[in-house]
C-alpha cells in the first residue's frame, strides 16, 4: 500500500472523551428472569398464546427502563408487542407508527390478537407518510407513547416524519418503543436519534451526534475515508473491523432498554440460484446508445445514475418514455444540465456524488451555475408523464418458464408486473399489498402471484411459499433481508427456501456483493444473522460469471 491509499484508508481516529467514558460506564443487562415469557403472558391475560422470550424482553425493558430499542429478526411477532405494549407502558394515549403499506394489515392482525389478549386496547394507528403530510399529527393527538414498528423508516435525520418525531420529544413526555427486523442499513447514526429517544441521556452511544458520527466513520459499511478505531478497542474484543463493530453492538445491545434476539426458529437452509436470460436484438441498440452515449430511450442525458436506472427496464425488454413529448426549450436545457452534472459526477470529487449534490453546489457558487440557472428557469414548465415502451416481451415470456408454479415473483417496476399478469393471468399485489379487491394474505397459499417489491417486502407473512423469483435484485442489504424473511420465517415448513436471482447485466452482481457487505455490517454490529448470508450460493452469484455473463 503506497502512501495515498494509506491516507484514503484512515483519517482520523476516535478519542477517550468523557462522553467515551460516560457510555463505557453504563450498566450492562443481567441474566433475565427464569420463565419471563410464561410469567409475562400470565401477567397481561394471554388466551391460547404464549408471548416469546424476545417479546417478554421488550416489555420487561418497558417497564424498567421507560423506553426500548428492539433489534427483532423478520417474523419474531412484532405485531403482537405493538398491541400489548401500551397495556404494559399504562398508557393514556398511545400511538403507532407504522409504513402506510401495513396500515390494512396491522388492523386485521389486530382484530386477531384481540381474541388472545381481551384486556388489551389497541393503539391508535398512523403511518410515517401520514405524519410527513401533517406536520401538527403528533400535537394533535398528544401520545404519551410512541410505538414505532419497522423504525428503519425514521433513519433519515431530513425525512419530514422524523423532525416531527424528534420535535415532539423534545417538547413532550413520552415514552418510545422502537422496532425494526432490520434496524440498521450501513451506518451507526441509524440507531443515534432512536437511542435519544428511548434512552435519553441514558443512551449507550455519544449524545454528540459529532461525536457519534466519528465512531460511525471507524465503523460503518460504505466510508470514504475510514477513521482509525482508536479508543473503541478499549471495549475489548479485537482490533480487525468486524470485531470492533462487533464490540461497539455488544455495548449498545447489552444496555438495558435494548433487546436483540440473534436467532430465530426456521429450520429451512436458503439457497439463491442465478438465471441469466438471453438478451433480445430489439434492445441492443437502445442498450448501446444508453451506455455509450448516456442518451436513454427517452431521449434524455443521463448521470451515471441514470443509466444504472434505465438499464435495469431495457435488460428485461422495456423502456419507460415521455408521452407527450416534451417542449424543445425545455428538452434542451434539461440535456445541457444533466450533461454538465455528469462531467462534475465523473471528475471524482468526494464533495459531488449525486446530481442533487452538484444542484447544492451550484447553489451555494462552488461551482458553475450556467446551466443549473438556465434548467431551473424552464423545469417547470412541463411535468413529464412517463409511459412504458415494451421493445419485447421475450425477455418476461423466457422468465416465466423459470418460475413456474408454486412461486411468488417479485418486481420492482409496476410495467414489469402488469406484463406479467397480462401473460399468466396471475395476480400482481401492490400498493397496500393487493390486487383488485383481494389481499396478498387472502391468496391461495403456494398458487403463484407477483409482489411488488417496494408493497410487501415488509410486514406479510408468506411462509405458505418457499420460491422466489427476484426478477429486479435489490442492492440494498436490509432489502434483501426482508425480502427473504417474508418466505424464510417461523412457520415455514419446508427444507428449503429457493430465491431465483435474475443477472440481467453483470452490475447486478454488483449490487449484490454490495449487499452482502451491508449483511456483514449488520451481523457484525447487532450480533443478527443476516439470510443473503446464510444462504448458498449468494458468493458463487456476485463472482463475475465467466462465459455465462450477459454481454454489456
Amino acid at each position: 500500500m503506497n502512501l495515498v491509499q494509506a491516507l484514503q484508508t484512515t483519517h482520523g481516529e476516535v478519542r477517550k472523551t468523557p462522553e467515551l467514558e460516560r457510555v463505557f460506564g453504563l450498566p450492562r443487562r443481567g441474566e433475565l428472569p427464569p420463565d419471563l415469557a410464561r410469567g409475562m403472558t400470565e401477567v397481561l391475560g394471554g388466551v391460547d398464546m404464549t408471548l416469546w422470550d424476545g417479546q417478554a424482553q421488550v416489555f420487561l425493558e418497558l417497564e424498567e427502563v421507560g423506553g426500548c430499542l428492539a433489534s427483532l429478526p423478520v417474523g419474531y411477532g412484532k405485531t403482537a408487542i405493538t398491541f400489548l405494549a401500551p397495556m404494559v407502558a399504562e398508557a393514556k394515549k398511545s400511538l403507532l407508527l407504522i409504513p402506510a403499506k401495513l396500515r390494512t394489515k396491522t388492523r386485521r392482525d389486530f382484530a386477531k390478537l384481540a381474541e388472545h389478549w381481551p384486556r388489551a386496547t389497541a393503539p391508535r394507528v398512523e403511518s410515517y407518510e401520514m405524519l410527513s403530510r401533517h406536520p401538527d399529527l403528533l400535537e394533535r393527538l398528544k401520545p404519551d407513547l410512541l410505538i414505532c414498528d419497522e423504525c428503519h423508516c425514521l433513519r433519515n435525520l431530513q425525512a419530514g416524519c422524523t423532525r416531527r418525531f424528534i420535535r415532539y420529544l423534545r417538547k413532550h413526555e413520552c415514552k418510545v418503543v422502537a422496532m425494526s427486523g432490520t434496524i440498521t442499513s450501513r451506518s451507526l447514526l441509524d440507531l443515534w436519534h432512536l437511542l435519544l429517544a428511548t434512552h435519553k441521556n441514558d443512551m449507550p452511544l455519544p449524545r454528540s451526534r459529532a461525536e457519534t458520527a466519528m465512531w460511525a466513520r471507524a465503523v460503518d459499511e460504505k466510508v470514504e475515508v475510514r477513521a482509525r478505531p482508536g479508543a473503541l478497542m478499549l471495549l475489548g474484543g479485537g482490533k480487525t473491523l468486524p470485531e470492533v463493530r462487533a464490540a461497539v453492538g455488544n455495548r449498545v445491545f447489552d444496555t438495558p432498554g435494548c433487546v436483540r434476539r440473534e436467532t430465530t426458529d426456521v429450520a429451512a437452509s436458503i439457497y439463491l440460484s442465478e438465471v441469466i436470460p438471453k438478451r433480445p436484438e430489439e434492445v441492443r441498440k437502445p442498450i448501446a446508445r444508453l451506455l455509450k452515449d448516456k442518451i436513454a430511450p427517452n431521449g434524455d442525458e443521463c448521470t451515471p445514475a441514470d443509466v444504472w436506472r434505465h438499464l435495469r427496464t431495457l435488460i428485461l425488454g422495456f423502456a419507460y418514455v415521455w408521452d407527450p413529448a416534451p417542449p424543445e426549450d425545455w428538452m434542451i436545457a434539461r440535456k445541457r444540465w444533466k450533461r454538465f452534472a455528469r462531467g462534475i459526477l465523473e471528475a471524482g470529487d468526494p464533495k459531488y456524488d449525486t446530481e442533487l449534490q452538484v444542484a447544492n453546489g451550484c447553489q451555494r457558487d462552488e461551482i458553475s451555475r450556467k446551466a443549473f440557472d438556465a434548467w431551473v428557469e424552464v423545469r417547470d414548465t412541463f411535468r413529464p408523464n412517463s409511459v412504458a415502451r415494451w421493445y419485447t416481451e421475450g425477455v418476461i415470456r423466457e422468465l416465466i418458464t423459470n418460475a413456474g408454479w408454486e412461486t411468488l415473483v417479485w418486481v420492482e417496476h409496476v410495467a414489469v408486473g402488469e406484463k406479467f399478469s397480462e401473460i399468466t393471468g396471475w395476480r400482481y399485489y401492490h400498493g397496500q399489498g393487493m390486487s383488485g379487491s383481494r389481499y396478498i394474505e387472502d391468496h391461495k397459499p403456494t398458487s403463484p402471484a407477483i409482489l411488488s417489491i417496494a408493497a410487501n417486502c415488509e410486514g406479510r407473512n408468506l411462509q405458505a411459499w418457499s420460491r422466489n423469483l427476484v426478477v429486479t435484485p435489490p442492492a440494498s442489504g436490509r432489502v434483501w433481508e426482508q425480502l427473504l424473511g417474508r418466505t424464510h420465517r417461523p412457520g415455514q415448513l419446508a427444507d428449503e427456501i429457493e430465491a431465483i436471482v435474475v443477472i440481467g447485466h453483470p452490475r447486478v452482481r454488483d449490487d449484490i456483493m454490495q449487499a452482502c457487505m451491508d449483511a456483514e455490517y449488520v451481523r457484525d454490529t447487532t450480533g443478527q444473522p443476516q439470510k443473503l448470508l446464510l444462504a448458498d450460493g449468494a458468493l458463487d452469484m456476485i463472482r463475475t460469471g465467466g462465459a455465462a455473463a450477459p454481454v454489456p
